[in-house]
């Protein structure tokens, strides 16, 4: 071995748990000075001081229990802050007793007998020793008699001595396999697989020994996916089981080959460093790690991924004690897959990590025990080989659970914005994105009809020419863009103006309705992207595939189920509602202009003498007036406005929250606009102009058919009085009156 392990400089993570620690080794200086001082003795009267100190005692105990909590343990000091401030907060309860503080001596007593019983020397001599501090300062000012002070460390001491030989009593077999604290974590040796507080493994543990779950959380908002959140994975079941495996090897080599320690090193995720996965000792000494695989006995056991055999302390201690102290012979070998991957020819395989062991004894390993080492150190690989094959198993059994209940999702919507959120759900369930949208393709134009993530919702609605960006790229070739999945943020995903370069990865797969030859038509795109450069990988990509395959199905339907609907609701030439929506339409705005009080206006119109345009020019000619007047009207109602086709080359148009004059000004536009185009019919100009009658609720009626009669009879007026005109409802009432005079 190359001597002994020297520590590296702190990280910036440490150096800054380091600044927040200096407070409360202060703030209990502080106090304790203020104890020795007599400012918590009943007969002080600074109430106010004593009311500061506890409460910064109690935040200092809340602050470091939640500190142990987020796992930093590693500052020199980090574990005598608890006992610290348990310490002081116990003198200034016994101080406050006044008269009644011997009945609380045992408070302080009891503290050191615990930390002496339970921690090495570097976790229990500093509060000790701050504890004997506080006594003789007493003692010192007076304030206890110096027989006080020798009563109380002999108490101390006393307690001491018997948790230490009940513990003792207890056995020195595997200790301190589930720590309680980060205090134990950093001092003394961790549990085989360290857990988090809820029992749940990390996902660094996880991503070590290769079974973290490479896929997105559950989608809460899919019924048929929320429950898969409610089961524990795989990956922590084969933790668990590695856990118990490894506690039963470890424990069997101890007390088989008579062993002092007995500890499973394992090559992090980091790849260069070891971490401490399993352990059985009877010491109380070991580090926490990390280590380095470049120093000492561990270089030459990954460099050379066989083992090495120590003896008499030569090379320095192990690299997971403090100490030389106590070891006479040190075994090492690596930890190999049973089943490596292809490797190149003369390579060796790259060990997992290593099994180490020593004892007190100062003699060489025999060839049986080192048999013995080798076939634990293979079937704890093996163990772990197994982890992962069953971890990957379960991982593709989840993905196809998922992957099935995506299409049940999907099966179970129909319109274009429903089969749409249903995609982005169902590709959600089985690769994890920060942006996902899709696009729709109509053979001119590219449009985005729905986007997920954030700062993008300047993209619904987006529309682009079919050869812009990676979206058009891919739906003209018909193929996955990025070619080989590499994407650097330089290429726009829909136009220039829009190139989202927050992210890292990006997948466009076409959506393409399945057929041969000209049968394949392209219908849009499945958008994901991630803002990790490598997260989509050639198991992802096949996944978002087999989802944009089955959102290329129901879109198709979709489409096709819109197209009913405006055949339905739509009138196949002009493309206006037809009479069956504009009778439903005035019916809603009537229940509305009831309950608010307000207006609906209607207009009728009528293209003047349009039988002798079909008569004249024939009836595809006629169709094609009939469309150029629809269009003029449809430009020009408001979004909450209907304009409809009546019936032959008669429309009508209803107009919100608008009176008689509203609606006259809206039918006076639309008469100049008509009046103004132009036709041509075998190089022949044509002309035509529309007559318009005007009805208002509720000045000419209350009842739908009411205002229908009067609108038809202003029209009808309109046509007597000769053509190209706009009358209204009470135009006709000053024309009754005038002829009744």
């Amino acid at each position: 071995m190359s001597g002994r392990r020297r520590q590296g400089p702190f990280t910036p993570e440490q150096m800054f748990e380091l600044s927040r620690g200096w407070w409360i080794i202060g703030l209990c200086a502080l106090a304790g000075a203020s104890v020795v001082a007599g400012a918590f003795d009943p007969t002080s009267g600074g109430w106010l001081w004593q009311a500061v100190v506890i409460v910064g005692l109690i935040a200092a105990g809340v602050h470091e229990r939640r500190v142990a909590g987020e796992g930093f343990t590693r500052h020199p000091f980090g574990a005598i802050e608890g006992p610290l401030v348990w310490m002081t907060g116990a003198f200034v309860i016994m101080r406050l007793a006044g008269a009644h503080g011997g009945e609380l001596l045992l408070l302080p007593a009891a503290l050191v007998a615990w930390w002496v019983a339970t921690r090495p020397v570097e976790a229990w001599a500093v509060p000790v020793i701050y504890a004997g501090a506080l006594e003789l300062g007493l003692a010192a000012a007076g304030r206890q008699g110096w027989g006080s002070m020798w009563l109380h460390v002999l108490l101390a001491a006393g307690l001491s001595w018997v948790a230490r030989r009940l513990l003792a009593a207890r056995g020195r077999g595997r200790v301190f396999v589930s720590p309680p604290d980060r205090h134990t974590r950093m001092t003394q040796a961790p549990s085989p697989i360290i857990t988090g507080p809820d029992g749940s493994a990390p996902d660094s543990v996880a991503g070590d020994f290769g079974l973290l779950t490479a896929q997105a959380a559950p989608i809460r908002t899919l019924p048929a996916l929320s429950r898969l959140g409610e089961t524990p994975t795989m990956g922590r079941i084969t933790l668990d089981f590695l856990e118990t495996s490894f506690a039963i090897h470890l424990d069997l080599l101890r007390q088989t080959l008579g062993l002092m320690s007995a500890v499973i090193l394992w090559r992090g995720a980091e790849g260069q460093v070891l971490k401490i996965r399993g352990v059985s000792t009877a010491r109380n000494d070991l580090l926490e790690g990390p280590f380095s695989v470049d120093r000492g006995a561990m270089a030459e056991v990954f460099r050379e991924g066989q083992e090495l055999a120590l003896v008499g302390g030569e090379g320095g201690p192990p690299p997971y004690y403090r100490g030389a102290e106590g070891v006479g012979a040190f075994f090492a070998t690596a930890l190999i897959n049973p089943e490596p991957e292809a490797l190149e020819e003369g390579a060796l395989p790259m060990p997992l990590g290593a099994l180490c062991v020593d004892r007190l004894e100062a003699r060489p390993w025999t060839e049986a025990e080192r048999q013995i080492l080798r076939l634990t150190a293979r079937k704890i690989a093996l163990d772990v080989q197994t982890g992962r094959a069953l971890t990957d198993t379960d991982r593709a059994r989840r993905d196809i659970h998922r992957f099935c209940a995506g299409l049940r999702a999907l099966n179970g919507v129909l319109g274009l914005d429903e089969v749409a959120g249903a995609a982005l759900d169902a590709a959600a369930a089985l690769v994890p994105f920060d942006f996902g949208a899709v696009t729709v393709f109509d053979g001119d134009l590219h449009k985005v009809v729905m986007v997920r993530g954030e700062h993008c919702a300047h993209l619904e609605a987006l529309t682009f020419a079919p050869e812009e960006g990676l979206v058009g790229e891919a739906v003209q070739a018909r193929s996955v863009r990025p070619t080989g999945g590499a994407w650097r943020g330089a290429r726009p995903i829909f136009t220039a103006d829009d190139r989202l370069g927050h992210l890292g990865a990006v997948l466009v797969v076409p959506l393409i309705k399945k057929g041969s030859g000209a049968q394949q038509l392209p219908l849009g795109a499945l958008v994901v992207g991630s803002t990790h450069p490598e997260a989509y990988d050639e198991r992802r990509r096949e996944m978002v595939e087999l989802v944009a395959d089955q959102v290329a199905i129901k879109l198709d339907l979709a489409q096709a189920h819109e197209q009913i609907r405006e055949m339905a609701t739509l009138d196949g030439l002009t493309g206006l509602a037809n009479h069956r929506v504009f009778q439903q339409a005035f019916d809603n705005m009537l229940n509305r202009a009831t309950r608010a009080s307000s207006n609906v206006c209607m207009i009728l119109t009528d293209i003047d003498r349009f039988k002798s345009v079909n008569d004249t020019y024939g009836h595809p000619f006629g169709d094609v007036v009939l469309k150029a007047v629809a269009k003029v009207l449809g430009g020009a109602v408001r979004k909450v406005d209907l304009a409809a086709r009546y019936g032959g080359e008669e429309f009508a148009i209803l107009l919100e929250d608008s009176d008689e004059a509203g609606g006259l000004q809206m039918a006076e536009r639309i008469r100049h606009e008509v009046q103004a185009l132009r036709f041509e019919h075998e190089g022949r100009p044509v002309q035509v102009t529309l007559s318009l009658g005007v009805a208002a609720y509720p000045d000419h009626g209350l009842e739908k058919a009411d205002l229908i009669a009067r609108a038809d009879e202003a029209l009808y007026h309109a046509k007597r009085s000769g053509r190209n005109r706009t009358v209204t409802a009470s135009d006709l009432v000053e024309v009754v009156a005038a002829g009744s005079r």
